[in-house]
């Protein structure tokens, strides 16, 4: 896909639309300091992700759950935030440009 250009998806259950300006290492440049920097830790992938991708668990102290992500270099990156904190919680984070899509 051309850098800047759109490409459309039909799932099942959704429209997913991708941009084709990606960078170059979400993982290594965006993904992993994030989030280290904000206590999760890597785990295997529970059942219910797939494997394909790189899971974090947020430590227990400050609430349950994790992050799923799975990214294609220079196409695209799926996340699922599947956490929640016990408490109020300010993450900072410079998000790079991406199209969102919630269900």
């Amino acid at each position: 896909m051309p850098s800047g250009t759109f490409c459309r998806i039909v799932a099942s259950t959704c429209l997913i639309i991708a941009r084709g300006t990606m960078k170059n290492n979400i993982l290594q440049d965006y993904c992993i300091p994030f989030l280290e920097q904000n206590c999760f830790r890597p785990v295997l992938c529970p059942e219910q992700y797939s494997p394909v991708g790189r899971c974090w668990e947020i430590e227990l102290a400050l609430g349950e759950g994790g992050y799923w992500v799975y990214a294609e270099q220079y196409l695209f990156d799926i996340k699922i935030h599947g956490f929640y904190f016990h408490e109020d919680f300010c993450l900072e984070m410079d998000i790079p440009e991406c199209i969102s899509l919630q269900r």
